[in-house]
């Protein structure tokens, strides 16, 4: 998959998953083993329950979904047809099923699973939110179950696990995502790169005065990072990244050498080392949860999680 691409997945992959918070008192939870999994009893035909293959519909084939006369309406042609009208939509959509397939395989791999009080807190946000919108959309004219027929052609049950199941989504995305990088260990780096040698020592010699780095990075550094202040993802060990090769045995806190970088001159700050983390995910899973509420997912490290 292209650069290009990647971001593309990681901004579409970035908007669609939630900040990651629990809403448990201090004191009350239980202890990570003994937390439930989400496995909802079907309350309806149209309530499925979740699992890793609920990241994909079945593989029935190109089945039909109208038919006027003898003309067949089937699934490739919405497709063929969003292809037509809006072809970036098309393409954003083909990359988060690419994110998805990836954190199927890996999730299954490492028994990831989404807690029970975290699915639940989302859902009930997001029931809170659909209440919100029925308040100032119907000015009393109907009752929600009436607007949510209207509005997206289903019962009340089956728009309540439609929620479920996309809140569950971008919750495994994110605890997956991380959980993996935690894993796999790596180091984490502000970037600095120029289009001269000349100039890359210029920079990292006033840093070495005393200037901020992430300031510097903003003004003048031509990597796409400089928009961050030059901050990067965790990058994993054996990642093949200028942030990694310029890392090497340069000790936490840090500036590396100006090195060359493809047809730019760059240098690095090293923040963090971490060594993998192999525990199982249940007992990671409170640390996780609180690690991301205080950093979400971000698209860069979802272009890793990719590569």
């Amino acid at each position: 998959m292209s650069r290009l691409a990647l971001l593309a997945l990681a901004l579409v992959a970035s908007c669609t998953g939630p900040r990651v918070e629990t809403g448990e008192p201090i004191g009350t939870r239980e202890p990570a083993a003994a937390r439930p999994t989400y496995r909802p009893a079907p309350v309806t035909a149209d309530r499925a329950e979740l699992g890793f293959g609920s990241l994909f519909s079945r593989d029935d084939g190109d089945s039909v979904l109208a038919s006027v006369s003898s003309v067949r309406v089937r699934k490739h042609h919405v497709f063929d047809r969003l292809l037509e009208i809006d072809p970036q939509r098309a393409r954003e959509l083909t990359e988060l099923l690419v994110l998805d397939a990836r954190v199927k395989v890996v999730a299954e791999k490492l028994d990831v699973q989404v807690p029970d009080s975290d699915l639940r807190l989302a859902v009930k946000r997001e029931w809170a939110r659909v209440e919100r919108v029925f308040r100032q959309r119907s000015g009393g004219a109907s009752t929600i179950d009436a607007w949510i027929e209207r509005n997206y052609a289903m019962s009340r049950d089956a728009f309540l696990a439609r929620v479920e199941l996309l809140a569950w989504r971008r919750l495994l995305r994110s605890f997956t995502v991380r959980y993996q990088m935690r894993r796999r260990g790596g180091v984490a780096v502000q970037l600095f790169t120029a289009a001269s040698a000349k100039a890359g020592l210029q920079y990292r010699g006033r840093i070495v005065e005393g200037a901020d780095f992430a300031t510097l990075a903003r003004k003048h550094s031509v990597d796409r990072s400089a928009a961050v202040g030059g901050r990067l993802p965790l990058l994993p060990n054996g990642f093949d990244h200028p942030g990694v090769t310029l890392a090497d045995e340069v000790a936490v806190g840090s500036l590396s050498q100006v090195r060359a970088i493809g047809e730019r001159w760059g240098f690095v700050r090293v923040m963090d080392r971490r060594v993998p983390d192999t525990r199982p995910f249940a007992e990671a899973a409170d640390e996780i949860r609180r690690e991301l509420q205080r950093r979400p997912v971000e698209s860069a490290e979802l272009a890793v999680f990719i590569e």
